[in-house]
């Protein structure tokens, strides 16, 4: 599994004395949590801002069902699909924006936003969509990553992948053509190609998306073979709030922002996965 993307950004001798100096000793108390983010809550509760079981969900799939319908049907037929509406109000948004910035700029891992009881409030939404727009035995698995990504600190995304590569890829779907894994991926500031955004290769773009890719073969160069191919890659910005569905085949990709842009504010997500 690849490092968290916002590790990059940290020398490794300093990082090295996070994880290993005195002062970790500190880190097993929640005090201490709340003091680097003191606007967050870390309850005492272990269990009151946890995903519910997908039963628990049946009200919300029921009410959303036209719109989810429109995106499974999506993933389905291009590995992805963009969510317009803001997965929660634009106040928890900006809040784990600014934490998160906060985290980095403390040489913590954007990840350890996790700590925090409204990153859980965001996964309980995450989860309910993800659990609407996808399979039934899809459930929420707790994959879940945050990236600070800052062009003026010369950093980007991670490099063109799939998420999984599974011996047969075909049976890494359901009957129906739904992927058995899904990321949903949140944007807490804008991003866009000059700051860091998410690309990808459609489906239908790409020969080894279900069919799966040889031993040695290159995914992107059997997705690239011309020049014309490169007019298959999309773009995928998002306004803070926003997110995109996909599936664990589709290539995709973050990208290096533009470190002279008058854009100038760091490109900070989150994400959540389902999976059977």
């Amino acid at each position: 599994m690849e490092l968290d993307s916002n590790i990059t950004s940290l020398d490794v001798s300093s990082l090295q004395c996070i994880l290993t100096g005195k002062s970790r000793s500190a880190w097993e108390s929640a005090d201490f949590w709340r003091k680097v983010c003191p606007d967050l809550r870390i309850s005492s509760d272990e269990d009151s801002s946890r995903p519910q079981s997908q039963k628990k969900r049946a009200a919300y799939q029921s009410t959303q069902e036209a719109q989810t319908q429109k995106r499974r049907e999506r993933l389905v037929e291009d590995g992805y699909v963009l969510v317009d509406d803001a997965i929660e109000d634009q106040e928890l948004v900006t809040m784990l924006a600014a934490a998160i910035t906060t985290l980095h700029e403390k040489n913590f891992p954007a990840t350890f936003i996790l700590l925090y009881d409204e990153a859980w409030r965001m996964a309980q939404a995450a989860s309910d969509i993800l659990a609407a727009s996808t399979h039934r035995a899809n459930e929420f698995n707790f994959d879940m990553l945050a990236w600070y990504i800052d062009p003026a600190e010369d950093m980007a995304g991670f490099s063109p992948h799939r998420d999984r590569q599974p011996d047969e890829s075909k049976s890494s779907f359901h009957d129906n053509g739904m992927a058995k894994y899904v990321t949903m991926w949140v944007a807490l500031t804008d991003a866009t190609p000059e700051n860091s955004c998410l690309y990808v290769i459609p489906k239908q773009f790409d020969p080894g998306y279900t069919e799966g890719d040889g031993d040695g073969d290159d995914p992107l160069a059997r997705a690239l073979p011309d020049m014309l191919a490169y007019q298959n890659i999309r773009a995928l910005p998002r306004s803070a709030g926003q997110s995109l569905l996909f599936t664990h085949r589709i290539l995709h990709w973050g990208s290096r922002g533009n470190p002279n842009s008058h854009i100038m504010r760091p490109r900070i997500a989150i994400s959540f996965v389902s999976s059977d």
